[in-house]
């Protein structure tokens, strides 16, 4: 069976590892890891890289990269193996089935989010979402988070959603047929769901308004613009409440992409309104925000009760994201019909679907 990494520690892993072989699951990671040993002497005997993407495979001169299959030669009670990465489930149930059972993940491990997540929640808000929810699959999905927060149980492959997309989903919505669709790209991160967008309406749409901070993801997005003309708006700003200049963690680990600190001027950002921004017609609205969702929908309220557009927002950057948001946005537009759905493998990728 499957581990489950909640109560993995570094303590416990420096203990297992000790006169094993350690291989390092994840090469972009792995990489990270070993500068990091330098400065420590080496204290752990790495045997190697292994990735899944054969691209990253390559022969190095101390240490290579290399196919994980390799590791079915090991002894298996001698392996140990640290994966750096996200993706703990699927690379879990990969090395399960080499039979090796010594396996840490070092996002848990440095991760405050095992308490960050294993947390009571309002009763009273969760019943009060629930009776607002439009089928039960949403409120299987809804009981069955509340569930593992209680325990810190991360596996969520069991109310999983396996779409090929997050937000386009035939489930909830087609196409404007009319071609007249404004899109809201709440989080535009490198364009990709610009161009996920545009494939699904078969590029029929009248204008996508995009808004990206972090400055490494909006130069992607920049260096795409001439793809799709004027009909596509980009601004490196984030989504507020209200138009101020507020602390911002840029980069590219696992807390960047967030208002860290609105109390001082640390790597500030611009913030909008989309209120103020957007002055057509919206059919369709998205946020994937990093935590900003409840403060850019009080920024969207015009928009929202005049234009009733479809929205999908994630519900899962902060605890009280779960039953703030959907009452919310309810309490803007009572007739929306509200779906719950997971997206994710971990506590990563809760999101509402709100329509008429």
């Amino acid at each position: 069976m499957q581990k489950d990494y909640k109560s993995d520690t570094w303590r416990e892993f420096n203990e297992v590892v000790r006169n094993r072989n350690l291989w390092i699951f994840g090469a972009p990671g792995a990489e990270r890891i070993l500068r990091e040993l330098e400065k420590f002497g080496k204290p752990w005997k790495v045997a190697g890289i292994v990735d899944n993407d054969q691209k990253k495979w390559r022969r190095g001169k101390t240490i290579s990269v290399s196919d994980p299959n390799v590791l079915r030669d090991e002894n298996a009670e001698e392996t140990v193996v640290l994966i750096c990465g996200m993706h703990t489930g699927e690379i879990g149930r990969q090395l399960e089935e080499m039979g090796i059972k010594n396996y840490y993940s070092e996002f848990w491990m440095s991760s405050e989010i095992k308490d960050f997540y294993k947390m009571e929640t309002n009763a009273d808000k969760i019943k009060s979402v629930k009776h607002i929810l439009a089928d039960q699959r949403s409120r299987d999905v809804l009981d069955a988070i509340v569930e593992k927060r209680k325990t810190g149980f991360m596996d969520y492959t069991d109310i999983k959603e396996w779409s090929e997309s997050e937000y386009f989903l035939d489930e909830f919505w087609k196409p404007v047929e009319d071609g007249r669709e404004v899109f809201i790209d709440g989080g535009g991160y490198t364009g990709d769901t610009i161009e996920e967008f545009i494939n699904w309406t078969k590029g029929n749409y009248q204008r996508v308004y995009s808004f990206e901070p972090q400055k490494d993801k909006s130069r992607i997005i920049e260096e795409k613009l001439w793809q799709w003309g004027d009909k596509v708006r980009f601004f490196n700003k984030g989504l507020w409440s209200l138009e101020t200049r507020l602390s911002f963690k840029d980069g590219d680990d696992m807390y960047s992409g967030k208002i860290v600190n609105t109390e001082n001027e640390e790597n500030p950002i611009e913030t909008v309104t989309l209120d103020e921004i957007v002055k057509e017609k919206v059919t369709f609205l998205k946020m994937d925000i990093e935590g900003a969702e409840v403060e850019a929908i009080k920024g969207a309220r015009n928009i929202i009760q005049s234009d009733k557009p479809r929205m999908a927002v994630c519900i899962y950057h902060k605890p009280n994201d779960l039953w703030e948001i959907p009452l919310m946005i309810h309490e803007m537009v009572p007739e929306y019909k509200m779906y719950i759905r997971h997206m994710g493998i971990r506590c990563y990728g809760t999101i509402l679907y709100a329509a008429l």
